[in-house]
């Protein structure tokens, strides 16, 4: 039961993961766009 828990806990950070890697880089590609609008 307590390895069930571990190997569901790692999936789960797993997915954070791929979360916040994502919010990362839409982030980053908006922060790109708005400097590129303000050098126009």
């Amino acid at each position: 039961m307590i390895f069930y828990i571990f190997a569901n806990g790692n999936l789960i950070a797993k997915h954070l993961m791929k979360k916040y890697i994502s919010l990362f880089f839409a982030v980053g590609i908006d922060t790109l766009v708005i400097k590129q609008s303000d050098t126009r």
